[in-house]
């Protein structure tokens, strides 16, 4: 039997007219929040700009039109937020003035830089915030301008960064009664979240990813029939080459052995790439499902609409209107026992009309305390690589205890990389792997401070039993495990609820749980090509690249963070001392979909996809990558409005393009765009990116230097806006991490511990928790249930 949503009983008030904002907003709506939209008397920005955004982030809300800066509308505003739990808004002064107003309502703050800070006055944009995250200097392909992307993900981010940190909030209210708010999120730092692995990459030895690196045996090729995204691991190089028609490469020297194959893959990719055009793509789908490879479809949007699995999963819905249902996407995350509801539509402008009907909250609850707000919360972590564990990272940095579980034989993947990648060294403190590299890789240590490692053989039953022994003492479990692991362990959801009613229990399969794709294995790179994203980005002579990381590892984790947080805060909220608990699945695929989700229903109304253009778009030009004094240094351009245009020649001397009045309007900018950017390249080529950036915000045009690693460490913006914290490791040394991109009443929750070496904690905490002592642990030593070394049991 199902209940009322998730979040039902929540009201919020949304004056935010940004995308974080409301992103934000139509999640707590879909989880059962009364959400009511507030807009100008002309209707929000979004919804004046037509196409599908506006509906797409707004459905399930109702509309009230007001002018907070009218005193009839602050009349009426006050009274709403007065009665509301949340109010989001995008205005850092309308934010201070409600909450003076409003002492007993949680403000919840998105804006592009925040209100401190050497960018405070800086325009941002999807260009501006990917080139300023360190993620466009990644994208694209070496020899080529870096890309920033496709769609609005930067500001998408920022929406599930203020639904974690509100949530966080919430639940912390309703444990004691005090708030840790107001709440605070900005554009810029949740974009940089998303990246934060090169930063403390540069911190540990002085060395950064760079665009077309080839470190990972992972590549695309197109096949008779479309593209494919593919990740080679270790023993399956045969099997690829059967697989792309070069059955002759398997035996070649330069391939023939893992380490080699490593050495030499971007020749390798290079070469299965020209074969790939002559194999089928539907016999290389079906063969590599049999031999569950880690391979996907570049799925096209239109594609994603009948995509056999996410029809057999029933993920599509429709939005009743006047003139029938309306496709929308279907739910972000999957609940058991409160399913989210995406039937509603988005609503007219100033339908609600007058009181929403919410009691006023009368009493203020204590705001500002010291603790953290999931402070008392402990989970079970069975998760590898990156979306997972920054998932727990994110909990973690809120309080929570993370209690990591790893297997002596299989450790986490990101300690295990070593062992696939025995010539890279660019992971390590100063190059070097010493002799646990197991415990010095600054990837691993990146997505785990704040956790405490136990390791337990869960081959054996013994250490299985040890774990149905923790369930009854903890909050949540959360894994990301193929579909069906934790079942044939012994540890799934039937079994586990039964030992513990109260447990919330996360998932995160790449495909989710049913469909004919759900068994097959996903990594960032093809999940991103199931979600429709990777065939958006690229050049439009060179076909689709994706992005330059696994972009959607760390879209996973937010949502693997937003689908627990929900999920407690609901218990928290309605579940009674023996019950509360539920099982949520969070289908990577599928929640990914929302943050391109505008771009989806419009290819799917139009019947046309995007065409690939680089970093060109139809509102803006100039707006690219142009390269400036140093070795692959480039600035982001982003003009849009003519205002920016005019700023852009004037600043840059670009009189001839600012006296032609074929360019005064954007549609004559984008059609003479090649001869626009050909001009601003010579004109920026022996500039100092940094400084020009500088200069041209001054001057009112969006720019930002493409940061890579070494930017981001240094970035005065987050420095100055305490973004980093400096831990000790015991095996790794002192290095700065970088903290969340939330702030509880101006304090950002940032690492207080650094990750924990293999097994750190297993005694610590089966003592703790079940209290074994001494004898206990050194049997289950000596019987090799628990170890202190990978590879060893």
């Amino acid at each position: 039997m199902t209940e009322p949503g998730a979040l039902a009983g929540l009201t919020v008030v949304d004056l935010s007219e940004r995308i974080g904002g409301q992103f934000a907003t139509r999640l707590m709506a879909d989880y059962g929040a009364d959400v009511v939209l507030v807009e100008p008397p002309a209707g929000s920005a979004l919804r004046a700009a037509g196409g599908s955004l506006f509906r797409h982030l707004n459905a399930g809300k109702r509309s009230r039109a007001l002018d907070p800066d009218e005193d009839a509308g602050w009349a009426a505003l006050v009274p709403l937020c007065a009665g509301a739990d949340v109010t989001v808004l995008g205005d850092p002064a309308l934010a201070a003035r409600l909450a003076a107003a409003c002492p007993a309502t949680l403000v919840a703050l998105v804006t592009d830089f925040g209100t401190t800070g050497p960018y405070r006055g800086w325009l941002g944009g999807e260009l501006v915030h990917q080139a300023l995250s360190g993620s466009m200097y990644m994208n694209g392909l070496a020899h080529r301008e870096p890309l920033y992307g496709v769609g609005e993900r930067a500001s998408y981010s920022a929406g599930l960064w203020l639904y974690v940190g509100v949530l966080a909030a919430l639940h912390r209210r309703e444990v004691d009664g005090t708030l840790p708010g107001p709440v605070e999120v900005t554009v810029h730092e949740a974009a940089a979240a998303m990246e934060q692995n090169f930063s403390t990459q540069w911190a540990y030895n002085g060395t950064f990813p760079w665009r077309g690196e080839r470190v990972r045996t992972k590549s695309r090729a197109r096949c008779r029939g479309g593209w494919i995204s593919y990740f080679v691991q270790r023993g399956q190089w045969p099997l690829y080459c059967a697989l792309l028609g070069a059955p002759d490469l398997a035996d070649d020297p330069r391939f023939h052995e893992w380490p080699e194959l490593v050495r030499n893959w971007r020749e390798a990719a290079e070469l299965l790439a020209e074969r790939a055009p002559s194999v089928d793509l539907e016999q290389v789908l079906r063969v590599a499902a049999e031999h569950r490879l880690v391979l996907a479809p570049m799925l096209g949007p239109r594609a994603l609409r009948h995509d056999e699995h996410l029809v057999a999963r029933e993920f599509w819905r429709g939005e009743p209107t006047p003139d029938g249902p309306r496709l929308a996407l279907g739910p972000v995350f999957r609940m058991s026992a409160t399913p989210a509801d995406r039937d509603r539509p988005a609503p007219a402008l100033g339908e609600l009309d007058g009181d929403p009907g919410w009691p006023e909250r009368m009493e203020a609850p204590a705001v500002g305390s010291t603790g953290l707000p999931l402070t008392g919360i402990a989970v079970l972590d069975f998760t590898s690589a990156w979306a997972g564990p920054m998932a727990t990272r994110i909990l973690a940095s809120l309080g929570a205890d993370i209690i990591k579980i790893e297997g002596p034989a299989r450790p986490d993947g990101w300690r295990g990389e070593w062992r696939e990648r025995p010539s890279a060294t660019g992971y390590y403190p100063d190059l070097d792997p010493g002799k646990r590299p197991y415990d010095r890789d600054c990837w691993f240590n990146s997505q785990n401070h704040d956790k405490r490692s136990v390791v337990l053989d869960l081959r054996r039953p013994e250490a299985v039993e040890l774990v149905r022994a923790l369930l009854p003492r903890m909050d949540a479990v959360i894994a990301n495990f193929s579909p069906g692991v934790l079942d044939r362990l012994g540890l799934g959801w039937e079994r586990a609820s039964g030992l513990n009613p109260r447990l919330v229990m996360v998932e995160m399969p790449a495909a989710g749980n049913t469909g004919p794709r759900s068994r097959q294995r996903g990594l960032g790179p093809t999940m991103e090509a199931m979600a429709g994203i990777a065939g958006l980005i690229g050049y439009p002579d060179e076909g689709p690249v994706g992005s330059g990381t696994a972009y959607l590892d760390p879209i996973g984790a937010l949502h693997g963070a937003a689908a627990l947080l929900t999920a407690l805060l609901h218990r928290t909220r309605h579940g009674r001392a023996d019950q509360g608990g539920q099982y949520v699945e969070v289908a990577q695929q599928e929640a990914a979909m929302h943050w391109i989700g505008e771009i989806v229903l419009e290819a799917i109304e139009t019947g046309a996809d995007p065409v690939l253009q680089g970093n060109a778009r139809p509102d803006a030009c100039p707006h690219g990558a142009f390269r400036t004094a140093g070795d692959d240094e480039w600035i982001a351009v982003a003009a849009a409005s003519d205002d920016q245009w005019r700023a852009l020649c004037a600043e840059l001397g670009l009189d001839d393009l600012g006296a032609d009045p074929e360019l005064d309007a954007v549609a004559g900018r984008v059609a003479a765009r090649d001869r626009i950017e050909a001009e601003l390249a010579e004109a920026v080529r022996d500039a100092d990116k940094h400084a020009l950036a500088e200069r041209l915000q001054r001057a009112g045009v969006p720019a930002a230097p493409v940061q890579n690693g070494r930017d981001l460490h240094a970035d005065p913006h987050l420095r100055e806006r305490d973004w980093f914290a400096r831990l000790h490791h015991p095996e790794a040394g002192t290095h700065d991490y970088p903290g969340l991109p939330i702030r509880f009443a101006g304090r950002r929750p940032r690492p207080a511990h650094p990750s924990p070496t293999f097994g750190q904690h297993t005694a610590e905490v089966l003592s703790e928790y079940l209290g074994l002592d001494d004898d206990d642990l050194a049997r289950l030593a000596a019987d090799r249930v628990t170890a202190t070394e990978p590879g060893r049991r």
